[in-house]
């Protein structure tokens, strides 16, 4: 302790209504700093950098049914980093603890999309590989296929020039 505050290596723990929280690294005026380990009452637990108490730099997270490892900035997910969760798997970049930028998403039904991302879906460009192996390519918007997309309805086939509107086919 350092004028009233924990300063140095230890743990702390905190009891909860829910059970203990506790922390465990080096503490400079109060805060976790550099390298530390957080574990929460609801089982859910951060390793990693630290600055002013919060995930900053490097880490591992998990929460319920999502695993995270990756890039942290001010507490969220932000840079490169792999999400795991129950039925879907994310590998790209984050911004504000979205998936923004470009990655790979496996979703829950086996396909894959690959290509641009804005506030965790598919937005601009990219490709989705169906888990029947059928193909498109084109304009994702919130998550589906709109505009001029090319399809195949498998990796040998001839690709097709289709128009989608909202993730359906528009047809003439």
């Amino acid at each position: 302790m350092k004028a009233g505050r924990f300063n140095g290596p230890g743990t702390i723990t905190v009891v909860v209504d829910s059970g203990t929280n506790e922390l465990t690294g080096t503490f400079r005026d109060g805060d976790l700093v550099g390298h530390g380990v957080f574990k929460d009452a609801t089982g859910g637990i951060y390793e990693g950098a630290l600055e002013d108490g919060r995930p900053h730099g490097h880490g591992y997270m998990k929460q319920g049914d999502e695993e995270y490892i990756g890039s942290f900035e001010g507490g969220l997910r932000q840079g490169y980093g792999l999400l795991l969760g129950p039925e879907t798997a994310y590998l790209g970049e984050f911004d504000k603890d979205a998936a923004s930028g470009s990655g790979l998403l496996e979703d829950a039904l086996g396909g894959r999309y690959h290509g641009q991302f804005k506030d965790n879906k598919p937005n601009g460009v990219g490709t989705y590989v169906a888990n029947d192996g059928a193909i498109y390519q084109g304009r994702f918007v919130n998550g589906e296929a709109d505009g001029e997309m090319l399809v195949r309805s498998s990796p040998s086939a001839r690709p097709v020039l289709e128009t989608w509107k909202s993730g359906k086919k528009v047809t003439e």
